[in-house]
Formats: structure tokens, C-alpha cells, sequence
């Protein structure tokens, strides 16, 4: 581990607040300090070239104290909020202009940590009146215009200023599974649980599922997406004809010959569900 690598070189290295006599870092979700006094300009340099970029926003430090337990003093006063958190393949070697992104599209300050050099992690408070910004729709723009290639995490909206530690915490965690267990680029929280499922299940075990429930259909991926979007659509067909950019009678058509193949009726609310289960766990 990097930080036991670290402490046989700088012994006096330890988790810190102390921003004036210490050269403060972040790693893993905790933020560390070098003392000054142990370091010369040259292992300054090394040690910007080895971690994340040093987390100087004073604002986002006493943030990161608070919610690794490092105080009880709440930095701010916020009536909502909630994480987005970001994950590159490529190391996030210079986030200014990502971060300079994020806040003009949300039009306000963000609360950035470097959790990893592939991993960050975003604080946005929010007004109770306040529209959350849609982030689904960013994943793609923004990776076209930084040229990476971004998958983005969303969390729930919450309340509870005591709980931000542990959801902080929480929400890493349920987010790492996600980016390992599934493709997609974007995660809601609530769409967690649906990937957390087929982890109980054997890779046969799905297999099985998803063959005997879609039948025909578990070869034909466009006409599963068709039925996954008219599902999430909840079968409004002129809707779901917009999202697909289909005619609603060729929606309609691939939705009848899905449930021929596969004998369920997706009026049915079981079966609705049942197909679009199955069709999570093929991802």
C-alpha cells in the first residue's frame, strides 16, 4: 500500500486536518500529512508527481474532516444534498477544468475530493426549492468535451446532516460495486439494488433466468432495449417512441412480438418486472 510505502520514508506522516505546518494530501478517502519540516523542495516535487493533486480548497478540506469523523463541527449550513461521484479509466491528472465544467453547469460552487487518481468525488448542496440538474445526459457530453472517458454515480437526495459521514461512506461503496459490476456509464442509487441482486446469483444461475424468461429474445440485444426502454417508459408507447427515436408502430410491433416470444404480457405488473430483471441481469 502506497501510504505504508510513505510512512517508512516520512515516519511523521499521519492523518491530519492541520493545513499551516503540514504538506496535506488525500488518499483513499482520508487526508494525510507530511510535516514540513521533514521535506525538502525536491520530495515536494516527487510526491506531486506520485499522488493525487493536493487538496488546497480550505472549503472542501473541513468538508473531508467532518465527514471522515475527524470532527463533529459541520463546515456549513446546508439544507440538502447529495454525491455524484466520478471514475475515470485514466488518472484524473488535472481536474481544474472538470471541475470548472461541473460548476458551470450547475451554475454554483461544488465541493470537490480526490478520493484516487481515478476517482472523484463531488459535494453538492442544494436549496430545498432548488431542481436538481439531470446528470444522465452529462456523462456523454462531458466526456466528448474532455476527451475521457467518464462513468458518473449518483446518489439519492438527502437531508440528514448527522448521517453524512456514514452516507459519504456508503455511497463509495455501493458505487465502486456498481463501476465493477456493471458497463453502464450512469448510476442512480436506486438502481443499485437491481446490481446488487444478480451478485447473489451464480453466473450459470443468471444465465439460466434470463434464457428461461426471455427466451428467443436473450439473442436480439435491440429488441431487448426496446422492451427496457418501453418498461421504463412504463409502456406509454409515444413516449417511449421518442426516447428510441422509432415510430411508436414500430414500438409497438417489436413489444408484440416480445411477448410472443416470450409469453408474458407486459400489462402485467409481474411480468413487466420479471422481463426487465431478466434483461438487467444480462448486463
Amino acid at each position: 500500500m502506497m501510504i505504508n510505502r510513505l510512512k517508512e520514508i516520512f515516519p511523521n506522516l499521519t492523518e491530519t486536518v492541520d493545513s499551516d505546518s503540514h504538506y496535506l494530501f488525500t488518499y483513499d478517502d482520508h487526508m494525510y500529512g507530511i510535516p514540513y519540516a521533514d521535506l525538502t523542495e525536491q520530495s515536494i516535487q516527487l510526491l506531486e508527481v506520485l499522488l493525487p493533486p493536493m487538496m488546497r480548497d480550505e472549503r472542501a478540506m473541513k468538508w473531508l474532516a467532518f465527514l471522515n469523523k475527524k470532527t463533529n463541527e459541520v463546515p456549513e449550513l446546508i439544507e440538502r444534498y447529495r454525491f455524484i461521484i466520478l471514475t475515470n479509466p485514466k488518472p484524473f491528472t488535472d481536474t481544474a477544468l472538470l471541475e470548472k465544467s461541473f460548476n458551470n453547469i450547475f451554475e454554483k460552487e461544488l465541493i470537490y475530493f480526490q478520493s484516487n487518481q481515478t476517482e472523484l468525488i463531488i459535494l453538492e448542496p442544494m436549496d430545498t426549492s432548488e431542481d436538481p440538474i439531470d446528470i444522465l445526459p452529462l456523462v456523454d457530453i462531458l466526456s466528448s468535451d474532455l476527451e475521457m472517458n467518464l462513468r458518473i454515480f449518483e446518489s439519492s437526495i438527502y437531508t440528514d446532516i448527522d448521517g453524512m459521514p456514514f452516507l459519504f461512506s456508503k455511497t463509495q461503496v455501493i458505487a465502486r460495486d456498481c463501476f465493477q459490476y456493471s458497463r453502464k456509464k450512469y448510476f442512480h442509487q436506486r438502481q443499485a439494488l437491481l446490481i446488487y441482486m444478480s451478485q447473489q446469483l451464480t453466473e450459470n444461475e443468471r444465465a439460466f433466468f434470463t434464457s428461461s424468461i426471455l427466451s428467443e429474445a436473450v439473442d436480439d440485444p435491440d429488441l431487448l432495449h426496446t422492451i427496457e426502454t418501453a418498461i421504463q417508459c412504463q409502456l406509454n408507447i409515444s413516449s417511449a417512441a421518442k426516447t428510441l427515436y422509432m415510430h411508436r408502430n414500430t414500438v409497438q410491433n417489436k413489444i408484440d412480438r416480445f411477448q410472443r416470444m416470450t409469453n408474458l404480457d407486459l400489462r402485467h405488473f409481474e411480468d413487466s418486472l420479471t422481463a426487465y430483471l431478466a434483461i438487467q441481469f444480462l448486463k
